[in-house]
């Protein structure tokens, strides 16, 4: 057991140089969405150069008219291009849809086909907390909801990238519970870096990688809507016990459940679009 831990551990940290070092290493698939997603971080990126960039990568301008054309846009007439449906949706909703795209990628990855369990757990316990995330931003503070969305789903990118990683090497994955700890257990070195590399703004990253920092009740702003969302989640997604078993230490933590059940149909909505 020592030897498989040290193993599993020294495999994480090697990850951890690699990125530090810059160098990133996505399956085939995943690399194009990767660059776009960097791309559409720049900050003075524009609605123009956007559309142009996102029209390059079919499958995230698809799916980017579809977030147009579905019930959660405000606009009525159904569109077909893509700079249309950005104007329509923002660049906040692209770079969603974007690092969505990345990370369904990452799910998909051939390595990873023999252990879908795994795999699945973990992308239901992300959406969960990124879904919580949105709804939070939205009922109780002032945070724009798609940028709480966006670090919800990046809080756990590292953990995919980890886990796609991981796979080259299968004897490591084969001491499941094992990896399964490490997985959960040191994300942020991995998580950091990564989020790094692919241009993330920096208020987001420190929103999504420090831990340990009570969270304001009511929430105050990104990192207390991250934090918050974390110690809801269940460890794979509804209908299990919460991840971090110390909820009961925040005094008003009923307020955050109340909004959270007031909130259903926002909730479900929001686990549909990114589960479709």
């Amino acid at each position: 057991m020592g030897d498989n831990l040290q193993d599993c551990l020294g495999l994480v940290l090697r990850f951890s140089r690699e990125l530090e070092n810059g160098d990133v290493v996505f399956p085939t698939s995943t690399a194009v969405s990767a660059r776009l997603l960097a791309a559409l971080n720049d900050p003075d990126m524009h609605l123009q150069q956007a559309a142009r960039i996102i029209q390059t990568e079919p499958l995230v301008a698809t799916r980017i008219i579809s977030l147009a054309n579905s019930a959660m846009a405000a606009g009525a007439r159904q569109l077909a291009d893509v700079p249309s449906a950005l104007l329509r949706v923002g660049l906040n909703a692209a770079r969603v849809v974007a690092l969505l795209v990345v990370t369904k990628q990452l799910l998909r990855a051939p390595a990873l086909h023999s252990h879908k369990a795994l795999a699945a757990e973990l992308w239901q316990r992300s959406a969960y907390l990124a879904a919580l995330c949105r709804v939070i931003a939205m009922r109780m503070t002032r945070v724009n909801p798609d940028e709480a969305l966006y670090a919800g789903l990046a809080h756990n990118l590292g953990q995919f990238y980890l886990l796609s990683r991981a796979a080259e090497k299968p004897e490591m994955l084969e001491q499941s519970k094992l990896f399964a700890k490490l997985l959960y257990g040191y994300p942020a070195i991995i998580t950091r870096p990564l989020l790094t590399k692919l241009q993330i703004p920096t208020r987001i990253i420190e929103a999504v990688t420090i831990q340990g920092r009570a969270a304001a009740i009511p929430p105050q702003n990104l990192y207390d809507v991250v934090a918050l969302a974390r110690l809801l989640t269940p460890q794979a997604g509804p209908g299990s016990e919460p991840a971090v078993a110390d909820a009961a230490e925040f005094s008003e933590i009923e307020v955050i459940r109340d909004c959270i059940a007031s909130a259903g149909e926002d909730l479900d909505g929001t686990l549909r679009m990114l589960h479709a």
